[in-house]
């Protein structure tokens, strides 16, 4: 992760983003869908290359580094998926919870580079290299992002019993009319 400088307040970028994504001014969903239809299209009329004619040649493991039934499955599930119709192999989803997601990543890096095996990264992907001064694999190079899949949009929750001043101040955030 490298930390930049920008009008006076840092930022991180994260290996994650491709290379000339802004974070301070995201697209909007409909655009980025889009760009990635008209990317996966050319892709596809390009047509395979010779390499490449008979991926995948055997089932394709999406590695899930958190338990089943959470955020990783629910994302994960649908674009295996997908994927299982387009290719014609199964796609099968490995969970491996564990370690902030160190356990599944370190899976990814010892398994062999044809393609057979991806991961499906949270932002703890990220974090674990500041957090963890000795991991087993070295995340910005022993592996790549290929896509990205969701952009989180952060939120704030109030308990339902709040009093009414500070439950009005939260709604006029979220409404943008506080200055922020």
């Amino acid at each position: 992760m490298k930390s930049t400088s920008s009008g006076g307040r840092s930022r991180s970028a994260l290996w994650l983003m491709p290379q000339g994504t802004s974070t301070d001014t995201p697209q909007p969903l409909r655009r980025r869908l889009g760009k990635a239809a008209l990317a996966l299209s050319a892709a596809a009329l390009a047509g395979p290359g010779r390499a490449q004619a008979n991926f995948p040649a055997r089932p394709v493991r999406m590695i899930i580094p958190y338990p089943p039934g959470g955020s990783g499955e629910l994302l994960g599930r649908p674009i295996a998926k997908r994927l299982t119709e387009v290719w014609g192999q199964p796609v099968v989803l490995d969970f491996k919870p564990g370690a902030g997601g160190t356990i599944a990543t370190d899976a990814l890096a010892k398994s062999p580079p044809d393609g057979h095996a991806f991961i499906m990264v949270l932002a703890a992907h990220a974090i674990n290299p500041s957090l963890y001064p000795k991991l087993p694999y070295d995340t910005t190079k022993d592996m790549t992002c290929v896509a990205l899949v969701v952009f989180p949009q952060p939120s704030v929750a109030v308990h339902v019993r709040v009093e009414e001043t500070p439950r009005r101040v939260l709604l006029l955030l979220r409404e943008g009319s506080c200055g922020f």
